[in-house]
């Protein structure tokens, strides 16, 4: 299989990360354990050509590099937040034509892949300007667009993603659309059949970055190498997909162990609080609250120690109490008592908090998490 697209220097803080994947280098790295015959095309600069073969080749990946200016680089403060790319303008590398049987095509930043190929996935990598598989002259014989529901608004203009869908599959002639939802797993639409949703599964710990590129990676090789259906092809990379963000394992292993589905759930609502802590502690309030309407979770900000404020959150439909706590300060402690007093649940991000602090809250039945985007997906699991 032919993978064609980004090969970019993640840097993350929290978890402290650094790491040269980018969408292209992970699907290839991944696939490698998958499929004995991978080839990886990307832009590079060429005198950091020398850092790429020796990440890749000894895993059987043949790696073909496009010379550009400057190597890209994504910078996370955590794994949901949004990423700061630099250089600033991105490099401008051209177009490249790549052929082959089976293409995975990522859409990249500093460059584009034009694709000549039987079966092809296209991840358009873009919820700002999604370009069109074919509109750099890209054929397939068949063809697979994966997206998430933002690209899928962007790509089509259109909020309803039934109907979205069903546009994009007429308008780009593919044979499948599969649309990506985060905690909500995925929908995967074909031509005169209703969508069949295939859920997310559960991990235990969660670090999103590169998620979508493993989705897209594991589906290609199922749908257009080993020719299973669509569905099953997306029900493997989403279980694929949960396996890489508790692991962080690549290559692939395989197959991946089997883990519960997360259940398909009404819209939820939660009240988020956090220890005072002055700008900082603000920020991560805010930061949680805006991650959460990405993961389609209501979130309403609850002051510590206003109880009566957390009433009414839970009158008003709120089952789950979130606490960014730096310390057991009354004010939170309040609001957690409150809340196991009216059966919701309570999830505690602590980075930092001591033993002491955390002791009383697990005794009665709190979970603690360490990782704030863990803490984000268990509120938006539960």
């Amino acid at each position: 299989m032919i993978v064609a697209g980004g090969l970019y220097l993640e840097i993350c803080v929290s978890p402290a990360s650094v790491t040269l994947f980018g969408s292209g280098g992970r699907a290839a790295m991944g696939l490698a354990g998958l499929s004995k015959r991978i080839e990886l095309h990307a832009f590079q600069p060429a005198a950091l050509a020398d850092d790429v073969y020796p990440n890749f080749e000894p895993f059987g990946v043949d790696v073909h590099l496009y010379p550009c200016s400057d190597r890209v680089a994504f910078k996370y403060l955590y794994p949901l937040a949004k990423p700061r790319i630099t250089p600033v303008p991105l490099p401008k590398a051209g177009t490249v034509k790549v052929a082959g049987q089976q293409v995975l095509r990522f859409g990249c930043l500093e460059g584009d892949f034009r694709v000549d190929t039987d079966f092809a996935v296209y991840d358009p990598q873009s919820a700002v300007d999604p370009a069109r598989f074919g509109a750099n002259g890209s054929r397939a014989d068949k063809l697979t667009i994966v997206l998430n529901r933002a690209e899928l608004r962007a790509s089509t203009g259109l909020d309803q993603v039934d109907d979205a869908a069903r546009a994009l599959l007429q308008r780009d002639g593919a044979q499948v659309v599969v649309v990506k939802s985060g905690p909500e797993g995925a929908l995967v639409f074909e031509p005169g059949t209703p969508a069949i949703a295939v859920p997310a599964y559960h991990a235990r710990a969660v670090n999103k970055i590169g998620s979508g590129d493993v989705f897209s990676a594991v589906f290609a090789h199922y749908w257009s190498k080993a020719r299973l259906s669509a569905v099953e092809a997306a029900r493997l990379a989403s279980l694929y997909a949960a396996d890489y963000v508790e692991t962080r394992l690549i290559p692939f292993r395989s197959p991946a162990p089997a883990r519960a589905a997360v259940g398909v759930s009404a819209k939820r609502s939660v009240a988020v609080s956090a220890t005072s802590g002055g700008a900082s502690m603000a920020w991560l309030r805010d930061e949680a609250v805006s991650a959460l309407a990405d993961l389609s979770v209501d979130a309403e900000i609850v002051e510590a120690g206003d109880v009566d404020a957390l009433d009414r959150a839970r009158a008003a439909g709120s089952n789950i109490l979130l606490v960014l706590m730096q310390y057991a300060d009354a004010g939170v402690t309040a609001l957690i008592q409150a809340a196991l007093s009216g059966r919701m649940s309570v999830v505690i991000y602590s980075e930092s908090a001591s033993s002491e602090d955390e002791d009383p809250f697990i005794r009665t039945g709190c979970r603690i998490e360490r990782e704030l985007t863990a803490a984000l997906y268990r509120v938006a699991w539960a």
